[in-house]
């Protein structure tokens, strides 16, 4: 669902200048976000 959008995050990461631990730090977190999602059939977010 989110992966478009975490791919392009990361690639902004990188030539923002971000550190490599931060951007592979971000990446797993950001993943594991997208796999709960995934996995509890979350489809909005209520504000």
């Amino acid at each position: 669902m989110l992966e478009k959008q975490i791919n392009g995050f990361i690639e902004y990461c990188k030539v923002s200048g971000f550190r490599d631990k931060s951007i592979e730090s971000l990446s797993i977190r950001l993943n594991q976000f997208n796999k709960f999602i995934k996995t509890t059939r979350l489809r909005k977010i209520k504000g």
